[in-house]
């Protein structure tokens, strides 16, 4: 086996976790908002919203670190010299940071989660196991063990997940589901580290590297900070601003709309080591051709997705959640799936500035993005309500993808097909248009939906087809992808 076909099975591997792992959040929407109350429901999407914000300030940015720095370690005391220095830095800043986070709990649970102070002292728990899983798990990934790495990835979210659905089930409401999320947590720690000391044994560090470590993994935290507020930050104003209830309506809108996302997700890992392949080599011609047709590629999957999301907003939520959420969040689902292409734009371009080894960028367009997304929502909510959560993360995302475009230009000349994208706006809005209008006869149901999507990727299909969107050349690079992973 070839090392690029082994390298090209492990993205794949990785590519497909990844989409699974986002699907979760999607199971569990249905299990818990029609075992919860609607306060609930948005206490445990505002737990969730903390989760990740601590996550990406705890952890100090060294998972990062571990990836970067790990592999090219030969001699197994530097490697436990490594390991074990970057995990027992971590977790004792974790541990101060989830301290306070317990001592600060009564203020906490009043500010955020209607008062429910248990929550906030088993978040302070899960905040400290939740950001060490996360340098953990990566041990694996800087080894190349992507098996290993994957089923972890893997197992965090589905045993999670099975726990948390059994809780709210058994009407253990939402402590059990929070104490359910806890235990998966604590296994999946068990677990990798007996595989870990199994490997490399256990060592008292002397840190000799740790100031390195932090000089590479601190300048990212910013930029998670950033990312972290434009993605996650509307949900904690909204309860602030209207109440956790309104959490409870908004967060499974936003996360129907964020399956646009899930279209991009395998883009960053397949076409990033392809086209750096080609410009270290000074091959231009084929990475602007990689990049361009993989761009088509994306709008040609991801617009219809926007308009047939949109047009089955209703449905889709009923199914998903309940007639509640369904009247009161399904008109924010356009406007979300929208923000979502946008960022899913925004991720893909971004890889020219990693092409380029200009980073910086990113976190600087992804501070803008932020500025605009916290102001707007703190203005706005109060005016607006949910409309202006979902038009403010619509924007943020619209102007960093506006922005990573234009800059991008300067480094990788990618032509923009304006007679493609015309035809898919076309063919995207006749499928959406005979969906709306066949979607009373058919019915709400499971298979009803189904139906209709399946109907509408053949009709959208058939017209991209007929107005020749494709040219010969395309359709022949759609159907390589899986013959170069074999090569």
């Amino acid at each position: 086996m070839s090392e690029y076909k082994s390298f090209m099975q492990r993205m794949g591997l990785l590519g497909l976790v990844n989409v699974l792992t986002a699907m979760s959040t999607i199971i569990l929407i249905p299990i818990l908002s029609n075992n919860l109350s609607i306060t609930d429901f948005g206490m445990w999407n505002i737990f969730q919203v903390t989760i990740r914000l601590f996550g990406a300030v705890a952890t100090l940015g060294l998972p990062n670190a571990v990836i970067r720095y790990l592999p090219s370690i030969k001699e197994k005391n530097m490697i436990q010299e490594g390991y074990y220095s970057i995990i027992l830095f971590a977790g004792s800043f974790i541990l101060v940071l989830s301290f306070f986070i317990f001592l600060l709990s009564d203020f906490i649970a009043g500010a955020l989660l209607d008062g429910n102070v248990f929550l906030v002292q088993v978040l302070s728990l899960v905040v400290y196991l939740g950001a060490i899983n996360t340098i953990i798990v990566n041990y694996f990934r800087a080894f190349k063990k992507i098996k290993i790495y994957s089923l972890f990835l893997f197992l965090q979210v589905y045993l999670s997940l099975v726990l948390v659905s059994y809780a709210v089930i058994v009407n253990q409401g939402i402590n059990g589901a929070i104490l359910a999320y806890l235990i998966g947590q604590v296994v999946i720690f068990i677990i990798m580290n007996l595989l870990i000391i199994r490997e490399i044994g256990i060592y008292r560090p002397r840190f000799t590297r740790i100031r390195e470590y932090l000089d590479f993994s601190l300048p990212m935290v910013p930029s998670a900070i950033s990312y972290w507020i434009v993605e996650s930050s509307d949900k904690y104003l909204i309860g602030l601003l209207l109440g956790t209830s309104f959490v409870g309506f908004y967060s499974p809108a936003y996360s129907i709309g964020n399956l646009i996302a899930l279209i991009m997700m395998p883009f960053p890992s397949i076409l990033l080591p392809t086209i750096s392949r080609h410009f270290d080599n000074g091959k231009m011609d084929q990475t602007t051709s990689y990049f361009t047709y993989s761009v088509k590629l994306f709008l040609f999957l991801s617009i219809p997705a926007v308009f047939g999301i949109s047009v089955l907003a209703y449905p889709l939520l009923v199914l998903l959640s309940n007639t509640l959420i369904a009247a009161n969040s399904y008109y924010l689902i356009p406007i979300l799936a929208l923000g979502s292409f946008f960022y899913s734009i925004f991720t893909i371009y971004s890889l020219v500035f990693a092409l380029v080894k200009k980073t910086r960028i990113i976190a600087s367009i992804w501070f803008i993005a932020a500025l605009v997304n916290i102001l707007g929502n703190l203005f706005l909510i109060p005016v607006l309500g949910l409309t202006a959560a979902a038009l403010t993360t619509l924007s943020s995302y619209f102007i960093a993808a506006g922005v990573i475009f234009y800059y991008s230009r300067r480094f990788l000349k990618v032509h923009l097909d304006l007679k493609f994208l015309s035809k898919s706006l076309f063919s995207s809005t006749i499928m959406a248009l005979i969906i709306y209008l066949t979607s009373p006869i058919l019915g709400d149901g499971v298979l009803d939906l189904v139906f209709m999507v399946i109907a509408g990727g053949i009709i959208y299909l058939i017209l991209m087809l007929v107005t020749r969107a494709l040219n010969e050349d395309e359709i022949r690079f759609i159907k390589s992808l899986r013959t170069r992973q074999k090569k």
